[in-house]
């Protein structure tokens, strides 16, 4: 620090607010069943029916996830991987999780195999302490932040369990529809069909290999060709956050895996069954997929292409993709089982109403993660001000209980 600090405040250290002590080891087979958490450093891994600490408390991962920070409101049990916090003097224990979020323990990380966080480097790292009745001001702010973060993804999920539901019902009874039948995927209306991707028109292409195929220092972060990899699809769709482009020369060389708009891509290999959509929202005009992925595509006459991404981001579908890869050491979807994969097909009407209500159910769950980003965004902002005094929170907002 520069060692300026605003006025009341003094400098120091987190040593002289706190000490990391060790968790203690907790093996699964030793844990009898009760109503305590145990905390490993990416958070609960079970439950006991004794607890190490009296709440309330902080861990911090110490090995794995070196530097989560997680605030428990009941007793716990931190594990061997973690510590916990215990305070040094008269401090709000809740400005101390914020400020612990805030300086970024992760930084101290100084093993090169198991990541591991040094007690001894973390309490020298430099802080400005704000009198004790400031802090309980700054952690009352930063804690209706996070109470705002909490609904935000509470509506998320639940928007998400009713998008599968009104997916799953669409899917498997329709609209209108009285008369039934049994299929291999359950029951559907009688006048509909259930078939797999092979006979509905859906065309597998796969991701190129050989000699061309792009090395480490082919990749820059612009380019002629985006060229996808499996962390680029998510559960969610597609993501750019570490997307990879290829020049026109490389591109020109490789022979297949160029994605259309109207194509569905799955990931092949690892985490399997994530699905995205290329429509005319993708910001992209030219993209590849590498070989860890399959690109879908549907000659229209049986399937639309958005009732196909509909369809396949399904329970149903996921139910077999869970079936068929379920014990795998390296699960992997290959072509053969992509065709397989059976899905139900309707009429065109009702196919068209189906993608309508899922695109309209994605676009809400978009909306709020949007919002969510926000808040998150808003919520480093505002730490990054409360917790080195750019900004003060004085007698106007009410005090937290003693």
């Amino acid at each position: 620090m520069s060692g300026e600090k605003p006025d009341g405040w003094r400098v120091g250290s987190l040593g002289d607010l706190i000490l990391l002590e060790y968790g203690k080891s907790l093996p699964e087979a030793k844990r009898v069943p009760g109503p305590f958490p145990v905390y490993g450093s990416s958070g609960i891994v079970g439950f006991n029916e004794r607890a190490l600490v009296s709440a309330p408390g902080i861990i911090i991962g110490r090995k794995g996830t070196v530097g989560s920070v997680i605030f428990a409101d009941s007793d716990f049990w931190p594990i061997d991987t973690t510590y916990f916090v215990s305070r040094r003097g008269d401090f709000d224990l809740r400005w101390i999780y914020y400020l612990l979020q805030h300086v970024d323990l992760a930084q101290l990380n100084e093993a090169t195999g198991v990541p591991g966080l040094n007690r001894d480097k973390a309490a020298k790292v430099s802080v400005v302490i704000p009198p004790l009745s400031e802090q309980r001001r700054i952690a009352e702010v930063l804690s209706s932040v996070d109470e705002a973060i909490q609904a935000a993804q509470a509506v998320i999920e639940q928007t998400r369990k009713v998008k599968q539901g009104v997916l799953t019902r669409l899917l498997t009874k329709g609209v209108g529809h009285t008369r039934f039948k049994q299929t291999e995927i359950g029951e559907i209306p009688e006048e509909w069909e259930a078939l797999s991707l092979e006979h509905c028109g859906v065309s597998i292409i796969d991701g190129d290999r050989g000699k061309e195929y792009p090395k480490a220092a082919d990749y820059s972060d612009t380019g002629h060709c985006l060229f996808l990899s499996a962390q680029n699809v998510t559960k969610r769709g597609f993501s750019f956050d570490t997307a990879q482009f290829i020049s026109r020369e490389r591109h020109e060389k490789l022979r297949k895996g160029v994605v259309e708009r109207g194509d569905v891509v799955i990931t092949t290999r690892g985490t399997v069954g994530n699905l995205a959509y290329y429509d005319q929202s993708i910001p992209h005009d030219l993209m590849r997929i590498n070989s860890g992925m399959a690109i879908l595509r549907t000659d229209g006459r049986k399937v639309y292409p958005r009732y196909l991404y509909a369809a396949l981001t399904s329970p149903v579908v996921e139910k077999q993709i869970e079936k068929l890869t379920f014990g795998s050491a390296q699960p992997q979807l290959t072509i053969k089982i992509i065709k397989g994969l059976v899905i139900p097909v309707p009429s065109g009407e009702e196919q068209e109403l189906v993608a309508r209500r899922c695109a309209e159910l994605a676009q809400a769950v978009q909306e709020g993660e949007q919002h969510l980003a926000a808040l998150h965004s808003f919520k480093s902002a505002l730490m990054a001000d409360l917790l080195t005094g750019r900004k003060r929170v004085f007698t106007d907002l009410p005090m937290a209980a003693e």
